[in-house]
């Protein structure tokens, strides 16, 4: 580790700040200790300098006890005898003897003493020596912890002023992906704009179709007409061959009757948009085998079909799907044995089968002109149609649509009759579907209609089909109208189970496994189960049929929509549009 991540840390900083502490503790405590000892070293100075006199007396004081031991004993000899006067000095002089005796012992005793505190003063001589030197050191090492902190110091300047510069080129970058992300919603924007203005409504196809129909009731009208003037032709052509009159050439009286027949398709293909959808690969065929024209003709008629058919579908092909008959149906998914979860992810695991009664499920996503209507109805002014938590938010919070309504970029509103409709809480769909008389699915339940029986990754099989659903790949990078994408049809005849918008489910998010009394508790407040994916959505992995998702009840956002189900009948058979 280098010094700077070293001591980076606060930790060490606050060790060494200790450290330091202590240090100086102990150096004031050995200049206590040398003051204490200069004091002991003063009071004992006088008494070594007076031991050497005091030896040197204690040295006669010997000498004489000496001398007078030495005429003590020649005195007390017992041939010598002294007179009466003689004999009480001698009496005294043993008795000064005896003094001298003792004071010899004290002065022994004092010079004992005396050595003892010229030792001590040694010891404490060597130990201020030592004690010295440990101020010394101790001095050294508080000047090397200065030093330290005095470093330290620098190094932390040197990474404040780092991190101001990191903070500065953070700030410039936050400010380039602000830019950035200004700038990419200014494009998505334009982009759901032109895609917005590019589509035709609903409405004026419905105009189109009309006038389609009027066109056509026309041409039938001509048609028959034709044919009876055909017959009369073949009458005229048959009084005429009785007739003197000369004969018309019967391949020219043919050319002229192909003629009519091909400008007469001619006018029927004027109405390519509707009729191509409804009848693209029989069209011309139709034609051909219905008004007898030639094989020429019927080449020339398909390449104007070819030429126009790709552009003209590409345009119409979401609002002549809206306008079929499955876009306002359920359809049967059967009884049987149905695979769920998959071991990918955590909150799938385990992968376990579960056993279904049949029941009916939407066709589509809720749409938003299904939606209008349940509104105009109502919908969001009777309680009886909501949970008491439901209720209680939409009073609380004055909500009376959905959460986009009508807001420009979100495909949302009376504009787009066509479109899921999103920006929805899970207690708004599970109002509606309490309107329509029906339920939201569980979430296996969509997980079955998505998969089959036979466990589909995807709604239309096992492999990843960039495009063939309303995600990020597809181009489009908003809503559509439902049934844009037919190949992302699962295998009971469910559309737009992937992309397009995450849809609600009755289910709360719990782990696998549980029993579905856990989890369709309708009163509980808890996040509820995600199913699908929405057109954002990128890749094989999110857009799986199995992968879970999850939201609180009250969430409402523009990529979550829903579909409804109910409980089926005994009529009915896999596949089946109810």
């Amino acid at each position: 580790m280098s010094p700077k991540a070293e001591w980076s840390r606060p930790h060490d900083t606050r060790l060494l700040k200790e450290m330091i502490f202590l240090f100086q503790s102990i150096y004031f405590y050995l200049e206590h200790l040398d003051t204490r000892l200069h004091v002991w070293a003063s009071e004992l100075r006088p008494l070594l300098v007076l031991l050497p006199d005091q030896r040197e007396r204690l040295l006669v004081l010997e000498q004489e006890l000496e001398s007078s031991t030495s005429l003590l004993e020649e005195l007390h000899r017992p041939e010598v005898s002294f007179p009466g006067e003689l004999q009480s000095q001698m009496q005294a002089l043993q008795l000064y003897y005896a003094d001298l005796d003792a004071l010899e012992q004290r002065l022994m005793g004092y010079l004992q003493q005396l050595e003892g505190l010229e030792q001590e003063y040694l010891d404490l001589a060597e130990t201020h020596r030592q004690t010295l030197d440990e101020v010394v050191d101790l001095n050294q090492a508080v000047l090397a912890g200065e030093q330290e902190i005095a470093s330290l110091s620098q190094l932390n300047e040197a990474l404040e002023q780092d991190l101001a510069e990191q903070a500065r080129q953070n700030d410039e970058q936050i400010e380039n992906l602000n830019e950035i992300i200004e700038k990419t919603a200014r494009e998505t924007w334009a982009l759901q704009k032109n895609h917005q203005e590019a589509g035709v409504s609903l409405v004026r196809i419905a105009q189109v179709k009309n006038e389609a129909e009027s066109q056509i009731q026309v041409l039938q009208r001509r048609l028959l007409a034709l044919e009876n003037e055909n017959a009369e032709l073949l009458k005229g052509i048959a009084e005429q061959m009785v007739s003197p009159l000369p004969v018309p050439h019967p391949v020219q009286e043919k050319e002229k009757r192909n003629q009519i027949r091909y400008q007469t398709c001619l006018e029927l293909l004027s109405l390519l948009p509707l009729s191509s959808a409804l009848e693209q690969e029989n069209l011309i065929r139709t034609l051909k085998t219905g008004l007898h024209i030639s094989d020429a003709q019927a080449e020339s008629l398909q390449t104007l079909v070819d030429a126009g058919l790709g552009h003209v579908n590409h345009v119409l092909k979401p609002q002549i799907q809206a306008l079929h008959p499955l876009s306002v149906g359920m359809v049967w998914v059967p009884e049987g044995i149905y695979p769920i979860g998959d071991d990918l992810h955590t909150a799938e695991r385990p992968a376990h089968s579960l056993k279904n009664e049949g029941f009916l499920i939407g066709v589509f996503p809720v749409t938003n002109a299904e939606f209008a209507e349940f509104m105009a109805k109502g919908g969001y002014q009777q309680e009886i149609y909501w949970l008491p938590e439901g209720w209680r938010l939409i009073q609380a919070k004055s909500i009376k649509a959905p959460a986009f309504w009508n807001t420009p970029g979100h495909s949302s509103g009376e504009d787009y009759p066509d479109y899921p409709v999103v920006g929805i809480s899970w207690y708004e769909a599970n109002a509606f579907a309490s309107w329509a008389g029906k339920r939201l699915p569980t979430e296996t339940e969509w997980e079955m209609a998505c998969r089959g029986v036979e466990g589909h990754i995807w709604p239309w099989g096992n492999d990843w089909e960039a495009g063939w659903a309303n995600t990020s790949e597809a181009g489009i990078l908003n809503l559509a109208p439902v049934g844009w994408h037919p190949k992302s049809r699962s295998i009971h005849g469910c559309h737009d189970l992937i992309g397009q918008c995450y849809e609600w489910t009755s289910s709360l998010y719990l782990p696998y496994p549980y029993h579905r009394e856990q989890a369709e508790d309708l009163f509980r407040t808890e996040p509820r189960s995600l199913r699908g994916c929405a057109w954002s959505a990128r890749g094989p992995y999110f857009t799986r049929a199995s992968y879970r998702f999850f939201q609180p009840p009250e969430h409402r956002h523009s990529d979550i929509g829903f579909r409804i189900v109910q409980n089926g009948g005994n009529n009915l058979t896999e596949g089946g549009v109810i």
